[in-house]
């Protein structure tokens, strides 16, 4: 293992780096996450708010065979 100045190896410095791009990969997901949930919920809305101003049934109705 190479060593670097000031006593950093260079797995040290790999394992940092895959750390951090990991950390930062969670946090990207966590937004898409939630941005996905709100379009969920909003949609949910949308769908209850139309079928209660049209008093159509909007969702599919489950069948157990």
């Amino acid at each position: 293992m190479k060593k670097l100045p000031g006593n950093v190896s260079i797995e040290k410095t790999y394992r940092d780096s895959d750390r951090e791009a990991l950390l930062r990969r969670i946090r990207e997901l966590e937004i898409e996450l939630r941005k996905t949930e709100m379009a969920r919920d909003a949609y949910d809305e949308m769908i209850r708010l139309a079928e209660q101003y049209y008093n159509l049934p909007i969702r599919k109705k489950s069948v157990a065979k």
